[in-house]
């Protein structure tokens, strides 16, 4: 089953929910934030749904996506991702493993010249 699929988008002043394919908004919030909630509803009655959020220029800011249990599938926005504690911990363990993985080529190195010296001297 195809999912529903909800936008909030600018409409004038305020914020409109427009249901995929629909010529006219379903319904109209004074804020994008009321918008949200209005459409993260309609989504989860129609589950599967989905609710595309879109910024004050036109522009995909996040997608959440709705199952038939109601509950928050995904979450995706880019901007929050990298924010993520795993982001910044998976960027942490990156660099440390390139980090040890330097220092025991950087000893190993070190360790042969070492080695090399004492057997001239």
């Amino acid at each position: 089953m195809e999912p529903v699929v909800y936008h909030v988008v600018p409409h004038g002043e305020e914020w409109a929910v427009k249901k995929e394919g629909a010529d006219q908004a379903s319904r109209v919030a004074s804020t994008q934030a009321d918008a949200i909630v209005l459409a993260e509803r309609f989504a989860r009655n129609q589950a599967p749904g989905r609710v595309v959020i879109h910024g004050e220029n036109g522009t995909i800011e996040a997608q959440h996506t709705f199952d038939r249990g109601s509950a928050l599938v995904e979450a995706r926005s880019w901007t929050r991702a990298v924010g993520q504690p795993a982001v910044w911990t998976g960027v942490a363990l990156a660099i440390g493993v390139g980090a040890l993985a330097w220092l025991a080529l950087r000893n190993d190195g070190l360790s042969r010249v070492q080695e090399l010296r004492r057997r001239r001297g």
